[in-house]
């Protein structure tokens, strides 16, 4: 796995950050994808890979910013009610 402690490497910049990320997220889905290809349990792999839930939460909170920085940086609440696909 290619999880970084952020707090050991604060000199990174915010694109190394993004790095990082993603090369967690391709790791977490390449360890899922060769499991299920061997026949082998890729549920443990898979615990850590974004569900279709975290994407629309992703997106509402991504929408409450965008009202937020129209209402001038006022607060906007997120309804993360009915989520359930």
């Amino acid at each position: 796995m290619l999880f970084c402690d952020v707090r050991a490497s604060s000199d990174l910049d915010i694109e190394a950050y993004d790095r990082l990320a993603f090369a967690n997220l391709y790791t977490e889905f390449a360890c899922s994808f060769m499991a299920r290809s061997l026949a082998l349990l890729a549920e443990q792999f898979g615990a850590a890979l974004p569900t279709v839930q975290d994407g629309v939460a992703g997106m509402q909170l991504i929408e409450a910013a965008r009202r937020s920085n129209e209402q001038g940086g006022q607060w906007c609440p997120i309804d993360l009610q009915g989520t359930e696909l």
